[in-house]
């Protein structure tokens, strides 16, 4: 038994965490662990160093993008990242996947398929479900390109546009952040720049797009 893979389950609604366990447990992996938001993810990925971290792209505290590149970095890649979304759109996918993840399944996803995903991965191959997989996507894959629309942004100026796209005022994000006001609309201003965006609503339709925001947020 102790040669079953090792696998993080990370999303915030406990229901789909025990479906999701039940399923892989019966497939032959071990459930090392589940974090409910990505902050918890990349300690637990640290502490445990799981074969698989198999996560939704939108979670609290840190998105699933930002998770995944953070797990792969304290972890020397050491994990792989399959990502589980209820989310199917192109800006997803491609920024999942330009984030280090190795595969990217829909949550219609049969409990079979899942379980052959895992494994394709396991075995150093790239998966995709036939839902997410667009002329698009494929396309940016077969030319080696995988723009993530985040990839002009520091760490800092994503974690400032999540919180302004949440509703916090500048005030709230600096003292969420522990930083002065100042330095929030510095950061505000810059990522605004970088991305063409000019009012709230743009920024808060970009965060949806891109996985830092839900529909539901």
């Amino acid at each position: 038994m102790a040669d079953r893979p090792k696998v993080l389950i990370v999303d915030e609604h406990p229901i789909l965490r025990l479906g999701v366990r039940r399923i892989l447990e019966e497939g032959g992996y071990q459930i090392i662990d589940e974090a409910a938001d990505g902050s918890t993810a990349v300690d637990l990925a640290v502490k445990h160093v799981p074969d698989i971290a198999l996560m939704e792209i939108t979670l609290p505290k840190l998105d699933g993008m930002e998770t995944t590149r953070r797990i792969l970095n304290k972890t020397k890649e050491k994990v792989q990242v399959v990502i589980l979304s209820a989310y199917s759109s192109e800006e997803y996918v491609l920024g999942g996947l330009a984030a280090g993840a190795r595969g990217y399944m829909t949550k219609a996803t049969e409990p079979r398929d899942m379980i052959e995903a895992l494994r394709r991965v396991r075995h150093g191959d790239l998966y995709l479900s036939p839902d997410v997989s667009t002329p698009v996507v494929l396309r940016n894959l077969r030319h080696g390109r995988l723009d993530d629309p985040l990839a002009i942004l520091t760490s800092r100026e994503r974690q400032v546009l999540r919180l302004v796209s949440e509703g916090l005022t500048n005030k709230e994000v600096a003292a969420t952040l522990g930083v002065a006001v100042k330095t929030v609309e510095a950061h505000r201003a810059n990522l605004m720049r970088k991305l063409d965006l000019h009012d709230l609503s743009a920024l808060i339709r970009f965060s949806m797009r891109v996985g830092l925001l839900s529909p539901t947020g």
